[in-house]
């Protein structure tokens, strides 16, 4: 019967498979069954390698499974998911041999849950306002540094206030209450910092914040509505929003960002008191300087008060008039010398202009009898020339149609101005113009002879 079992066995010859083989023959078989698949659960245990894969488990209450998202595929996703966050993933189904556990390659991922599309969206914002410019350090306002009027925008009840107002017991707050979270709050937020810039007594500087809490209670401090209020501010402001590990939209767009309200009161308390202990300091220094300077010119004017100017002021004027004498003694003797130089050159000079005068005048007298020799040539040629002249000028006066009248006669005209030649150009009683040797006749032809 043995014998009989045992050569069924031997004809059977059953394959056996290697761990290898199998597992390739799963590895296959699965990849068939599933080609491409969407799962979903909550993400645990994530890391990421050197090289830049990140791997993880996705779970649900009953089970897990692994998944790795390579490099290729994590470029293509903008934002990793986070540890309790829920996701849906899309991949492919394999079996990676050297474990032979199954696992899935990742290609997409879907956020399920309100933090995860939160965070997706503070992501997107902030690249946006980050493009924009409006987190560069260049519009970074500097925090004045003798504050002493603050505007608060914050909760009326939350615990937020009292940690800032419990630093600044010496300094003028404003509180601007306002809802900070919730729908609506990023309104309020951005329409108190609009209302504090209006204001006529201007504040020193705007503090924004609240106390911690999760993604959505903070999401107020990450709205676009929120940053772009703080960003137009003309008033210094710095943003306390939740713990030191909360950083939102507001901090990274505020001139400066606190990391707890508490932090924040403590931080204007600092500079305060930074500023007040300067100007003690200098206060001090210059009271010190004052007295240096008291002591240092009170010596100078003992000293003065002790010169000859005060005690024995006459004794200047002496010195001033023993001076002046000595001056006019040199004054005197300089003249006399000046003088007597001068004299010995004037007679010299006397010496040399009488005899230069002497030549001088002989050569002249020649000159002015040449002068007066030609000058009495030219006076006869002109008298001569001018003598021909009125020779001719009194002929051409013998022509002159007046000169008649000078010796008695008369020009008659009639009264349209022609002259009378003869008895017969005039008539009886006809008025007449007679022109004289010196001045004019009217008359009338009383009888004409003809």
């Amino acid at each position: 019967m043995e014998e009989t079992l045992l050569s069924a066995q031997a004809s059977i010859s059953p394959h056996i498979y290697t761990v290898s083989e199998i597992t390739n023959k799963i590895k296959t078989l699965l990849s068939e069954a599933f080609p491409f698949l969407w799962i979903k659960g909550e993400v645990s245990n994530i890391t990421t390698s050197k090289a830049g894969h990140t791997y993880f488990t996705l779970k649900d209450k009953d089970s897990q499974i692994s998944c790795v998202l390579f490099v290729r595929a994590r470029l293509k996703i903008p934002i990793l998911p986070q540890q309790g966050e829920e996701i849906a993933i899309g991949g492919l189904l394999t079996v990676y041999e050297k474990s032979g556990g199954y696992q899935i390659i990742v290609e997409e991922i879907l956020s399920l849950s309100k933090k995860g599309k939160l965070w997706i969206e503070f992501e997107r914002l902030k690249e946006s306002l980050k493009k924009e410019g409006l987190f560069d350090s260049r519009h970074k306002k500097p925090i004045p540094a003798l504050i002493d009027r603050v505007a608060l925008v914050t909760s009326p009840t939350g615990a937020a206030i009292q940690d800032i107002l419990k630093h600044l017991p010496d300094i003028e707050i404003l509180i601007f209450g306002v809802q900070v979270q919730g729908e609506g709050s990023a309104s309020q937020i951005a329409s108190a910092i609009e209302r504090i810039n209006r204001l006529k007594e201007k504040c020193d500087v705007i503090i924004v914040g609240r106390g911690g809490g999760s993604i959505e209670d903070l999401w107020s401090f990450n709205e676009e509505l929120t940053a772009r209020a703080i960003f137009s501010s003309l008033i210094p402001v710095i943003s306390a929003v939740g713990h030191e590990t909360d950083v939102t939209i507001s901090d990274m767009v505020a001139d400066v960002r606190a990391p707890t309200p508490t932090a924040a009161g403590q931080m204007i308390k600092k500079m305060r008191e930074e500023i007040i202990a300067n100007l003690k300091d200098l206060s001090f220094k210059l009271t010190m300087q004052l007295e240096h300077l008291t002591k240092r010119e009170s010596v100078k004017l003992k000293s003065l008060a002790s010169s000859l100017v005060f005690t024995r002021p006459y004794l200047l004027v002496l010195k001033w008039q023993q001076r002046l004498d000595d001056l006019c003694l040199s004054s005197e003797r300089l003249i006399k010398l000046m003088v007597s130089r001068n004299s010995e050159r004037f007679r010299g000079l006397s010496e040399v202009y009488k005899r230069v005068e002497s030549k001088v005048i002989d050569t002249q007298k020649k000159r002015l009898m040449v002068f007066e020799f030609e000058l009495s040539a030219r006076i006869d040629k002109i008298i001569a020339k001018q003598k021909v002249r009125l020779a001719s000028t009194s002929c051409i006066s013998s022509l002159d149609p007046k000169a008649p009248l000078v010796r008695g006669y008369s020009i008659t005209y009639k009264k349209d101005g022609s002259i009378v030649r003869k008895a017969e150009d005039i008539k009886e009683k006809e008025c007449l113009k007679i022109k004289l040797g010196q001045g004019r006749i009217e008359a009338e032809a009383i009888k004409i002879w003809r």
